[in-house]
């Protein structure tokens, strides 16, 4: 089996947990008698271009997703399939959860325009796709002037979209 870690950048903050969910996981299938080799999505050309291989992957820039697409239709098991990990990115799962009816904090798709009228405050305003690789993907908006500065940050890295969601106090649990 291989094991494609997450991309480092793609947890900020969080890269030690996402080593140990993979690291956890290949654990789990050699006590089960698996042989397993983990990689970085740089390196994970042996484990992509291996015939009939069996990946569990954490990555999600969309080349190396593509090239998961393109090992699972050479008859390759692909665990979080890039389909799968598509839906996670924030506008995709922000959409399915709605249609699906799964209870989660009040989110809404928008276009980051900073003449926007801000919603009830205060709000998380999210990048669109992925969740957090760096510093200012997710910005907390409690006033109309950082509701504008939210907006106006993600137009100009080239954000074409944010997600905003209520704030719903609490910890973070990642899993």
């Amino acid at each position: 089996c291989w094991g494609i870690y997450r991309e480092y950048n793609h947890s900020p903050g969080r890269e030690n947990d996402d080593v140990a969910i993979l690291r956890a996981t290949a654990t789990a299938l050699e006590e089960r008698g698996f042989d397993v080799r983990l990689r970085t999505p740089r390196k994970a050309g042996e484990a992509i271009t291996t015939p009939g291989a069996r990946i569990f992957a954490m990555c999600e820039q969309p080349e190396v997703l593509d090239l998961l697409r393109r090992a699972e239709r050479a008859d390759a098991v692909v665990v979080n399939t890039p389909e799968a990990v598509h839906n996670t990115y924030r506008r995709r799962m922000v959409e399915a959860f709605s249609r699906a009816g799964i209870c989660m904090p009040r989110s809404q798709v928008i276009a980051t325009d900073p003449e926007t009228p801000p919603p009830a405050l205060p709000v998380w305003v999210k990048r669109h796709d992925f969740h957090a690789t760096e510093a200012g993907d997710v910005l907390f908006a409690e006033s109309a002037d950082s509701w504008r500065a939210a907006l106006a940050a993600f137009a100009a890295r080239g954000l074409p979209f944010a997600v905003i969601q209520e704030h719903a106090p609490g910890d973070l649990i990642k899993f």
